[in-house]
């Protein structure tokens, strides 16, 4: 989905979020609309936080997994080795794997300040923007798609 001035559904939202501020962005309509649309395209200016990145897949995990961390005894437990090789090992028949990936990560707390791997799987997510968050991934709101809403 991306943003559509032709919808007036989404005319309406789109000026309700800037009337509204609902996450507390700092949209000023006054203060021109260049700073609005930056707000509100920029992911660097999204004070939400959210993030898209790669699907937690066995795939990925292979690929962001360091290995010396896994003979760091004091840290990675057997038990935790153990569990990760079971989910490896049944990768294939698990239906949904990215519902392991808050324990995956759990198996890596002890590492401080970070752990390798979990650096290296934070790294495949970015920043969205709020226009992203509220209408689909690379929506970009023109000053055309403002100026409808700002006049509806």
């Amino acid at each position: 989905m991306s943003f559509d001035n032709t919808d007036p559904v989404q005319v309406a939202e789109l000026k309700s979020e800037v009337e509204t501020d609902p996450i507390g962005m700092g949209y000023n309509p006054a203060g021109g609309t260049p700073p609005l649309l930056a707000l509100l395209n920029e992911p660097e200016s999204n004070v939400g936080g959210e993030t898209i990145g790669a699907d937690f897949t066995s795939d990925l995990v292979m690929q962001v997994i360091d290995p010396d961390e896994l003979t760091v005894t004091n840290k990675f437990p057997e038990g935790n080795a153990r569990w990760l090789d079971y989910l490896m090992s049944a990768a294939s028949s698990i239906s949904n794997f990215a519902d392991f990936e808050v324990k995956f990560r759990a198996l890596f707390a002890g590492y401080t300040p970070s752990s390798n791997t979990i650096d290296a799987l934070d790294a495949e997510l970015q920043p969205i923007s709020r226009a992203e968050v509220l209408w689909g991934v690379d929506t970009v709101i023109t000053k055309a798609d403002w100026l409808i809403a700002r006049d509806s």
